[in-house]
């Protein structure tokens, strides 16, 4: 009998074919379209064993299962790969036929999935909107300690990409170089006293000071016996540059050359992190340009443009900072109020142009390099996630704090959304909804060694991870918090929703709280791309402005349709502009429901 093989199919036709135990397949992956039709087959089978599919780390759908058929399994064709990107590996895994043993690895096919137009078009997006969804939380968290930075308040948060960034700071520097001209015709200067020796004959006026120091030295200057010339030390009145406003100016444009570098340097970093992905998306699959042509090429000429142009701008800037009148000045960024500043022309249009600076975006919101990379499923759930924090927010509630949320790099900000990251909203009446995202939760014993508010049964080793954890905690007489309601998301990046969705998580509804033991999970969502709303799987069940009809005490469970926008919003102004209607509604029923006072919507 001939070795049993493993093959990548499309319309019955194998277009990848490799041995089992020889290793990888594919010295060079082969490109395939996100949507693309193909199906799997185990040729030659082992009678003795039955055999197992993985797409990534994913099962195919049960619709898809492997089906034998004489010597041979097969896995009808499916889009396997929708919302994959980049490198994706397939495995077979077999095990003996009816026994519990351990699946063991046997043949792997590696792919390069490239993302079909419209889907690559919402994948960015969403890219666009993690930062727009974030403006408000990261203005709560980040104004709560910096109120103020040496005066100067905080009234915005930048999310501008940096090339559109450069370009505000372009436009503003046109005006103010004008200004220094200006200021360099005839700088404001003040007059400082500073000591100074001086040659005396006889004949000259002293001032008390510097007779009174003449005196304690012994020496009279009217005496003729002392030789001439006297030489005395005396303070001076002279003019001078070194003023409360030329440090403020000098510190504010110390200020803009790092704003400046900020943005030539994340420009750098979006360049590598395209250029990096470039040998996935830059295939072409039909005639027509590519996914890196269409999409990434554009960006990269505007990155790389807006890299000459800041390192041009960051120049000027240097050279303002050795004008005559600020050369030797020490730079102090604080709040330009002054008489000169108020009265004085140039100086007074300069404060004008600064404070709008600063009090539009002294915080700045960026995103890492590597970010446009994630999958789109990976993207989606980071998206689930501020959508649904962005929505509890525009309800009304307040951000408290934040763990692995926000890592400061100086003046910007980063979201970094990992595994664990935790949002705390509260409300007037000092209770608190926690946001948790992709939590562990661990049997009994580890959940209560880690402090954990949550778990899942009291035996196995295995922890759960719903995507969004949603927990209701009240306030009892001695300012301790309780848990007393959880709410789980798992975000499914999949237009229908299928048994297999459900059969991975009904399991959640037995989360247990680690302090009364009992059921706190009472509701359980799908969330997916698509425009169905909310729909509860119970048909008896409706969803209403007040949430589900069901009491505190029934297991709830549902779907809900939030389908990103095509296209990236250019409204950065507003956080609730960009939450969907499916998510502000879903998030105001269940704070009815629970009992919190929800802010109208405007």
């Amino acid at each position: 009998m001939s070795a049993p093989i493993f093959q990548l199919t499309s319309s019955g036709f194998p277009m990848i074919t490799v041995a089992l135990d020889i290793g990888v397949a594919w010295d060079e992956p082969l490109p395939l379209g996100e949507l693309h039709y193909c199906g799997f087959e185990v040729v030659n089978v082992e009678t003795s064993n039955e055999y197992r599919v993985l797409v990534g780390d994913e099962d195919p759908t049960s619709e898809s299962g492997g089906m034998r058929y004489g010597t041979s399994d097969i896995w009808q064709e499916h889009c396997y790969f929708e919302s994959s990107r980049g490198l994706v590996s397939v495995y077979l895994l077999s095990r003996t036929r009816n026994t519990d043993d351990p699946w063991r690895e046997r043949a792997a096919l590696v792919l390069n999935v490239v993302p079909e137009k419209l889907g690559e078009a919402r994948y960015l997006a969403m890219f666009e909107e993690l930062r727009g969804l974030s403006v408000g939380l990261v203005f709560d968290l980040v104004s709560k300690t910096h109120r103020a930075v040496r005066g100067v308040g905080i009234r915005g948060v930048s999310t501008r990409p940096p090339h559109i960034e450069l370009m505000v700071l372009e436009d503003m520097w046109e005006r103010l170089s004008l200004v220094l001209l200006r200021m360099t015709l005839q700088p404001v200067l003040s007059l400082k006293s500073q000591a100074g020796r001086r040659t005396l004959w006889g004949g000259e006026r002293l001032d008390p000071t510097t007779l009174t120091r003449l005196a304690a030295d012994g020496v009279d200057p009217r005496d003729a016996r002392h030789p001439r010339p006297l030489k005395v030390v005396e303070r001076r009145l002279s003019e001078t540059s070194d003023t409360f406003e030329h440090r403020v100016i000098r510190g504010f444009l110390e200020y803009l050359s790092q704003r400046v570098g900020e943005c030539q340097l994340s420009a750098t970093e979006h360049i590598k992190a395209i250029e990096d992905d470039r040998p996935h998306r830059d295939v072409r699959l039909v005639p027509g340009p590519t996914i890196y042509e269409t999409f990434d090429l554009p960006r990269v000429r505007r990155l790389e443009d807006a890299c000459e142009r800041a390192e041009s701008l960051l120049r000027s800037i240097r050279h303002a900072g050795q004008l005559p009148f600020l050369r030797n000045v020490r730079p102090e960024l604080k709040e330009p109020r002054s008489a000169v500043f108020d009265n004085v022309m140039p100086y007074h249009y300069f404060r004008r142009v600064m404070l709008s600076c600063l009090g539009g975006s002294l915080i700045v919101l960026d995103v890492q390099g590597d970010e446009r990379i994630k999958s789109t499923s990976r993207m989606f759930e980071q998206w689930v996630f501020l959508q649904i924090a962005a929505a509890i927010r525009s309800c009304g509630l307040a951000t408290k704090t934040e763990r692995e949320f926000l890592k400061p790099l100086g003046r910007r900000f980063v979201i970094d959304i990992d595994r664990g990251a935790r949002i705390v909203f509260g409300s007037t009446d000092g209770r608190e909804i926690h946001l948790r995202y992709e939590p562990y939760i661990f049997p009994s014993l580890v959940a209560k060694e880690r402090a954990d508010t949550v778990y899942r049964g009291t035996y196995g080793d295995t922890p759960w991870s719903p995507d969004v954890l949603i927990e209701f905690f009240t306030q009892d007489s001695g300012g301790n918090m309780t848990l007393d309601y959880a709410v789980v998301l798992d975000a499914k990046y999949s237009r229908r929703i299928s048994s297999k969705h459900w059969m991975q998580t009904d399991k959640y509804s037995e989360i247990r709280s680690t302090q009364s033991s009992k059921q706190v999970v009472k509701q359980v969502w799908l969330i997916h791309p698509a425009n169905d709303g909310i729909t509860c799987r119970d048909s008896a069940v409706q969803w209403t402005e007040l949430g589900p009809t069901a009491t505190r005490d029934e297991v709830v469970y549902g779907s809900i349709g939030v389908l990103p926008p095509e296209y990236g919003s250019t409204d950065s102004a507003s956080t609730d502009n960009k939450v969907t209607d499916s998510a502000r509604s879903f998030v105001a029923g269940i704070l009815k429901f629970v009992g919190f006072e929800v802010a109208e919507h405007v």
